[in-house]
């Protein structure tokens, strides 16, 4: 025996329906949380040294801290870049220091290598691209 076609409309109607509250019952999907990206200043003793937060660009960073290097001085950075597995250890010299209002020290990348350097301007520009949307 044939059905209408309002019938068979009816039955879709009700299966689609059906799936709707299916996919409602299911618990949320909670996203893996993102690897956030870290700079570690490395102190001579290869521990890192403290500072508060840090603005990152592709040719340097702006360590905000009350423990202030001198200007020309030569530092070591870990950088770890989500989601690049292992960490890029960079040197970098102290090229300002500000101890009035937000204190702390520009520091310019120096003597990266190629892959270092597509590496950390590929992870700025994604940063970038994604702040803005």
């Amino acid at each position: 025996m044939r059905k209408s076609k309002s019938e068979n409309i009816a039955i879709v109607g009700k299966i689609s329906l059906t799936k709707r509250l299916v996919s409602r019952r299911q618990p949320p999907v909670t996203p893996h949380p993102r690897p956030q990206p870290a700079v570690e200043l490395l102190g001579e003793d290869g521990e890192p040294a403290p500072f508060e937060r840090y603005q990152l660009s592709s040719v340097g960073a702006y360590l905000y801290s009350e423990y202030l290097h001198c200007e020309g001085e030569t530092l070591t950075l870990r950088l770890t870049l989500p989601p690049v597995a292992e960490p890029l250890i960079v040197t970098g010299e102290v090229v300002s220091a500000c101890t009035d209002g937000d204190a702390g020290m520009g520091i310019a990348f120096r003597n990266m290598k190629r892959k270092e350097k597509r590496l950390l301007q590929e992870y700025v520009a994604r940063k970038f691209v994604n702040h803005v949307k």
